[in-house]
C-alpha cells in the first residue's frame, strides 16, 4: 500500500510589511498561516480573510491574489507536493479556522525555525517534522467531516467588520459598512439570527454578537500570538488596556492574563502587561 505523504518545497516565516500577491496559479499546494494581522484571499468570486491562528490550504490549480496587512503581521507560508492522494481536491480555497491543531502547529513551527531569521527557512534538517506538520494540516483540511463555515453570509460579513474595528464597533458603523440604516441592519439581523441560532438558549442580540465575534479577536491574538496585552488591547481599538481588560472579565469571567496562561502557559507566564 502507498501511503500519502507530503514533499515541502519551500517554507518562509515573514513579518512586517509584504507587498500584495496578484492572481496566479501554481502546481503546488500552499499553505498561509496567519500568526498576526490579516491575509485577504480573492479567488474569483470567492472573498475570504485570515486572522491569528487560521490557515487557508489552497490546492494547485487554484487561482488566487493575496493582501497581507496589519502593523504587526506575521505569518507562515508552505510549498509542498503530494504523493499517493486518491482523493479528488476541488480547485478552491479551503479556509481552516483557529483551534488546537492551529496551536500546536504555531508552537511546532517557532521551535523549526532559526531564532532571528524570516523569509527563506532551512529544510533539509527539518524536513521530517515539517512534512508530518503538513500531512496533519492536509488531513484536516481534506477530512469528510466538512470544515467550511455554515454561517451565514450577514453574519460573516458582521464578523469581518467587528474583526477590523475591534472595540470601536457599533451599530451605526456596521449599518453604514453594509450600505443600509440602523433599522434594516437590526431587522435583518434578527430573520437570519433566529434562524441560524435556533435552539440556543439564548438568541444573541445584535450587541452581543458584536460582543462574542471582538471575544473571538481577542482570543486569537491571546491563544495564537505573543503580543503583550498593551498590543493586543491597541490592536482591537480600546482605549486603555483597562477598558480590555474589564471587557475581557465581563465575557469570560477572567482576565486576560489567566485566559491566556490557561490555553498557553509558557505565554500567560511570560507577559509583562499583566492586568488584574
Amino acid at each position: 500500500m502507498d501511503f500519502v505523504n507530503c514533499h515541502l518545497l519551500h517554507w518562509s516565516y515573514e513579518k512586517h510589511a509584504v507587498p500584495a500577491v496578484l492572481e496566479h496559479i501554481h502546481s503546488y499546494y500552499q499553505i498561509e498561516l496567519c500568526v498576526n494581522g490579516v491575509i485577504k484571499f480573492n479567488s474569483g468570486k470567492s472573498k475570504l480573510r485570515l486572522h491569528s491562528g487560521e490557515w487557508m490550504l489552497i490546492p494547485p490549480g487554484t487561482p488566487h491574489s493575496m493582501t497581507y496587512e496589519g502593523k504587526d503581521l506575521e505569518y507562515y507560508s508552505l510549498k509542498f507536493a503530494v504523493n499517493n492522494l486518491e482523493q479528488v481536491v476541488d480547485k478552491s480555497l479551503i479556509f481552516q479556522p483557529a483551534n488546537k491543531l492551529s496551536a500546536w502547529i504555531i508552537s511546532a513551527l517557532v521551535d523549526q525555525r532559526p531564532p532571528d531569521q524570516y523569509l527563506y527557512m532551512p529544510i533539509n534538517e527539518n524536513r521530517v517534522v515539517l512534512e508530518t506538520l503538513l500531512l496533519s494540516m492536509l488531513q484536516q483540511a481534506l477530512s469528510p467531516i466538512k470544515n467550511h463555515s455554515s454561517t451565514p453570509r450577514l453574519l460573516r460579513e458582521i464578523a469581518n467588520i467587528v474583526a477590523e474595528e475591534g472595540a470601536m464597533v457599533n451599530a451605526q458603523l456596521v449599518a453604514g459598512r453594509m450600505q443600509m440604516n440602523v433599522a434594516q441592519l437590526k431587522y435583518r439581523y434578527e430573520l437570519v439570527a433566529r434562524e441560524h441560532f435556533a435552539g440556543a438558549k439564548n438568541q444573541l442580540t445584535l450587541k452581543q454578537f458584536f460582543d462574542r465575534e471582538l471575544m473571538k479577536q481577542i482570543d486569537r491574538f491571546l491563544f495564537y500570538s505573543d503580543l503583550a496585552l498593551g498590543e493586543i488591547s491597541a490592536q482591537t481599538k480600546f482605549n486603555n488596556i483597562y477598558t480590555f481588560s474589564r471587557f475581557v472579565k465581563r465575557l469570560t469571567g477572567q482576565t486576560p492574563t489567566r485566559r491566556r496562561a490557561e490555553k498557553n502557559p509558557a505565554a500567560g507566564a511570560s507577559d509583562c502587561n499583566t492586568v488584574s
